[in-house]
């Protein structure tokens, strides 16, 4: 899982090959991980486009195209299920 989420942030552009071998990717990668156990959900990639979609623990997807708004300082859909 955390493979494949480094993947899908570094070919989205979220996250740069400088940061890829810092520590900040790895305390990213361990606090979502706990963000995933504490809610049930997970993000993980459309297999054709790679956009974020948010999926339960069930691997019902429950959201799609993930965003982050940079002037609003938060995480958005862009399309409702």
């Amino acid at each position: 899982m955390i493979l494949k989420l480094r993947s899908v942030l570094l070919w989205k552009g979220w996250v740069s090959k400088k940061m890829q071998n810092s520590n900040n990717l790895e305390e990213f990668l361990k606090e979502l991980t706990e963000l995933t156990k504490k809610y049930g959900l997970y993000i993980d990639g459309c297999g054709c486009c790679g956009s974020p979609n948010i999926f339960n623990m069930k691997d019902e997807k429950i959201g799609r195209d993930l965003y982050y708004d940079c002037k609003k300082e938060e995480y958005e859909l862009r399309t409702e299920l």
